[in-house]
């Protein structure tokens, strides 16, 4: 039992070094995205960009937009929203109660019809 938690532990320890390495070595990926490069897509980072909802330049004048990676991800995670247990609760409690509903349209309307 000792030798599978000192296995566990290893194997632990291995994975948290890989992340920390793939973290140091991920500069391959440009630092600037494009309205053409990025996880928003053209038309959404040109309303963002418009918005200033995260700065951006242009480098040659000719219109092409630029924003920082940083930029753009810490403006998506602003976005999200987090989901209290008790809001998932009210909508399954919610889809159960229209579960049953449509169920009983169901019947209601095969009875008619036989």
């Amino acid at each position: 039992m000792t030798e599978q938690l000192q296995i566990s532990l290893d194997v632990r320890a291995l994975a948290v070094e890989i992340v920390r390495l793939m973290g140091q070595t991920q500069t391959d990926e440009p630092r600037y995205y494009t309205a053409n490069d990025n996880p928003l897509g053209k038309r959404r980072f040109l309303e963002c960009a418009r918005e200033k909802f995260f700065p951006t330049f242009s480098v040659d004048g000719r219109g092409k937009l630029l924003a920082r990676r940083e930029d753009v991800h810490a403006w998506i995670e602003s976005q999200w929203k987090s989901t209290s247990a008790s809001e998932i609760d009210e909508v399954d409690e919610v889809d159960r109660a229209l579960g049953r509903a449509a169920t009983a349209g169901k019947i209601l309307l095969t009875r008619r019809a036989g």
